[in-house]
């Protein structure tokens, strides 16, 4: 059962991002945006799955005990999400992007590329933040696998954008927040490009006063407690920092929307 639970969890966490990378780029492309997710979802997870199982098969038949454990794990995680992250590349660039250039041409006006990879990262961070709560209040995944919770936090906690997914306040601000900036940039409101700024800022000031409330009260925590804390802060606020330089800098933001983050601009 663990184990199930596991895979599923890691192949939902690695699918999904070409999932909307592929239905972002059949809308624009005036395809069937659900039959690309679900495209996009299967041609990163199929081959890791394939590939995760022939390597455990020639390690029982041909390399048992010629590498270390490390090796294998390294092996084991590495080998799966580049054979599946290629496949992707491969059929989006030979099979997908001709037929979004032959639409819209080589225009950057829409919500693809990297803006593509935020929206994504906003809808994670809510789900994920909605999850982590539900597990905590309802002990679902702890009575099911306790150990797939602490590793699924992990991944978790580098991925999202909130600085603290565990605390009731920032997941309410993260659901709310992020919804409503996502949903505006869909929909190409005028204010999108400032409401998403503005959460993104919120978040690298909340952040940030996490880790220095962390270093202030060092001596009241234990080492575990002020990693654990210390981590999952830090990975929300520098990723809020970067997408916030990226909306500030970014040519396809300004096409998009007609503005970055601190400006107007004229295509």
């Amino acid at each position: 059962m663990c184990r199930t639970v596991a895979i599923l969890h890691l192949l939902s966490i690695i699918g999904l991002p070409p999932a909307v990378w592929f239905a972002l780029d059949a809308r624009i492309a005036r395809l069937n945006p659900l039959m690309w997710a679900v495209v996009g979802f299967l041609s990163v997870t199929a081959p890791c799955i394939v590939i995760f199982e022939f390597l455990g098969f020639v390690r029982e038949e041909w390399l048992l005990g010629l590498l270390s454990e490390r090796v294998w794990k390294f092996l084991n995680f590495l080998t799966p999400l580049a054979g599946g992250w290629f496949t992707a590349f491969v059929i989006h660039k030979w099979v997908l992007k001709p037929k979004r250039v032959a639409t819209i041409g080589t225009s950057l006006n829409y919500v693809g590329g990297w803006l593509g990879t935020l929206l994504f990262q906003m809808f994670f961070s809510v789900g994920a933040d909605l999850a982590v709560y539900a597990s905590n209040r309802y002990q679902i995944l702890p009575q099911l696998c306790p150990g797939v919770r602490r590793e699924a936090l992990k991944v978790i906690n580098g991925i999202i954008i909130t600085p603290g997914a565990q605390e009731i306040g920032f997941t309410i601000l993260a659901v709310v927040g992020f919804s409503w900036a996502a949903i505006a940039l869909i929909l190409k409101e005028p204010s999108a490009i400032r409401i998403t700024g503005c959460v993104l800022l919120c978040f690298v000031v909340l952040g940030f006063w996490q880790v220095l409330d962390a270093a202030i009260k060092d001596d009241a925590r234990s080492p575990s407690t002020k990693g654990q804390q210390h981590n999952s802060g830090s990975a929300g606020w520098i990723w809020s920092a970067v997408w916030l330089g990226y909306l500030t800098k970014s040519r396809r933001v300004r096409e998009v929307y007609g503005r970055s983050f601190w400006g107007s601009y004229d295509s």
